[in-house]
Protein backbone atom coordinates (compact mmCIF):
# COMPACT_ATOMS: atom_id res chain seq x y z
CA UNK A 1 0.00 0.00 0.00
CA UNK A 2 1.66 3.20 -0.97
CA UNK A 3 2.03 6.15 1.83
CA UNK A 4 -0.38 8.71 1.89
CA UNK A 5 0.93 12.01 1.02
CA UNK A 6 -0.15 13.33 4.97
CA UNK A 7 2.46 10.17 6.07
CA UNK A 8 5.08 11.77 3.85
CA UNK A 9 5.01 15.43 5.06
CA UNK A 10 4.91 14.21 8.75
CA UNK A 11 7.59 11.49 8.59
CA UNK A 12 10.44 14.16 6.89
CA UNK A 13 9.10 16.81 9.97
CA UNK A 14 9.68 13.72 12.53
CA UNK A 15 12.79 12.59 10.94
CA UNK A 16 14.23 16.18 10.33
CA UNK A 17 12.92 18.31 13.61
CA UNK A 18 13.28 15.05 15.78
CA UNK A 19 15.96 12.00 14.83
CA UNK A 20 18.23 12.50 18.04
CA UNK A 21 15.02 13.33 20.35
CA UNK A 22 14.07 10.02 22.60
CA UNK A 23 10.93 8.34 21.07
CA UNK A 24 8.61 10.06 22.95
CA UNK A 25 9.93 13.60 21.74
CA UNK A 26 9.38 12.15 18.21
CA UNK A 27 5.83 11.43 19.19
CA UNK A 28 5.29 14.95 20.64
CA UNK A 29 6.41 16.71 17.53
CA UNK A 30 4.01 14.50 15.33
CA UNK A 31 1.51 15.59 17.61
CA UNK A 32 2.61 19.33 17.20
CA UNK A 33 2.31 19.35 13.69
CA UNK A 34 -1.72 17.39 14.14
CA UNK A 35 -2.68 19.76 16.85
CA UNK A 36 -1.93 22.26 14.20
CA UNK A 37 -3.79 20.60 11.50
CA UNK A 38 -6.78 20.68 14.62
CA UNK A 39 -6.49 23.87 14.95
CA UNK A 40 -6.39 25.35 11.63
CA UNK A 41 -4.57 28.37 12.14
CA UNK A 42 -1.56 27.00 10.34
CA UNK A 43 -3.24 25.29 7.51
CA UNK A 44 -6.21 22.50 7.09
CA UNK A 45 -3.90 19.38 5.89
CA UNK A 46 -0.74 17.81 7.56
CA UNK A 47 1.45 19.29 4.46
CA UNK A 48 0.09 23.05 4.75
CA UNK A 49 1.12 22.84 7.97
CA UNK A 50 4.31 21.40 7.72
CA UNK A 51 4.86 24.09 4.62
CA UNK A 52 4.31 27.02 6.77
CA UNK A 53 6.65 29.39 6.10
CA UNK A 54 9.46 30.13 9.30
CA UNK A 55 7.41 27.07 11.33
CA UNK A 56 9.56 23.84 10.75
CA UNK A 57 13.66 24.88 10.13
CA UNK A 58 14.05 21.77 7.93
CA UNK A 59 12.16 23.54 5.32
CA UNK A 60 14.37 26.05 4.57
CA UNK A 61 17.03 23.28 2.93
CA UNK A 62 14.93 20.82 1.53
CA UNK A 63 17.84 17.92 2.72
CA UNK A 64 17.07 14.49 1.72
CA UNK A 65 17.10 11.25 4.72
CA UNK A 66 20.27 10.15 4.86
CA UNK A 67 19.84 7.95 7.81
CA UNK A 68 17.36 5.06 6.36
CA UNK A 69 17.02 3.90 10.24
CA UNK A 70 16.03 7.34 11.48
CA UNK A 71 13.63 7.61 8.76
CA UNK A 72 12.39 3.82 8.69
CA UNK A 73 11.46 4.98 12.81
CA UNK A 74 10.21 8.69 11.58
CA UNK A 75 7.32 6.35 9.63
CA UNK A 76 6.70 4.60 12.23
CA UNK A 77 6.08 6.88 14.27
CA UNK A 78 3.87 9.50 12.31
CA UNK A 79 1.70 6.24 11.37
CA UNK A 80 0.95 5.65 15.01
CA UNK A 81 0.21 8.92 15.32
CA UNK A 82 -2.13 9.28 12.43
CA UNK A 83 -4.19 6.79 13.35
CA UNK A 84 -4.79 7.94 16.32
CA UNK A 85 -2.15 7.84 19.42
CA UNK A 86 -3.06 9.32 22.36
CA UNK A 87 -1.16 13.24 22.31
CA UNK A 88 1.04 13.24 25.08
CA UNK A 89 1.78 17.20 25.05
CA UNK A 90 -2.00 18.29 26.17
CA UNK A 91 -2.53 19.62 22.95
CA UNK A 92 1.28 21.83 22.58
CA UNK A 93 1.13 23.38 19.15
CA UNK A 94 4.74 24.85 19.64
CA UNK A 95 8.20 23.43 20.49
CA UNK A 96 11.79 24.70 20.03
CA UNK A 97 15.43 23.78 21.26
CA UNK A 98 15.82 26.09 23.75
CA UNK A 99 19.61 26.15 23.37
CA UNK A 100 19.37 27.01 20.35
CA UNK A 101 17.42 30.49 20.80
CA UNK A 102 14.53 31.16 22.52
CA UNK A 103 11.48 32.54 20.12
CA UNK A 104 9.58 35.83 21.33
CA UNK A 105 6.25 33.66 21.66
CA UNK A 106 7.53 31.53 23.74
CA UNK A 107 6.46 34.41 26.96
CA UNK A 108 3.05 34.70 25.15
CA UNK A 109 1.89 30.78 25.18
CA UNK A 110 1.99 28.20 28.32
CA UNK A 111 5.04 25.66 28.86
CA UNK A 112 3.33 22.53 28.90
CA UNK A 113 6.84 20.43 29.24
CA UNK A 114 10.42 19.10 27.90
CA UNK A 115 11.16 16.17 26.60
CA UNK A 116 14.42 15.58 24.89
CA UNK A 117 16.17 18.31 24.06
CA UNK A 118 12.65 20.14 23.47
CA UNK A 119 10.69 22.52 25.17
CA UNK A 120 6.95 22.08 24.49
CA UNK A 121 4.08 24.80 24.57
CA UNK A 122 0.00 25.00 24.06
Amino acid sequence: MPASVALICLALTVYHEGRGEPLRGQYAIAHVVMNRVKDGRWGASVCSVVAQKKQFSYTKNHSFPKNVDALQEAVRVSQHVINGRPDSTQGSTHYFNPSLAVPSWAGELQYVMRIGSHDFYK
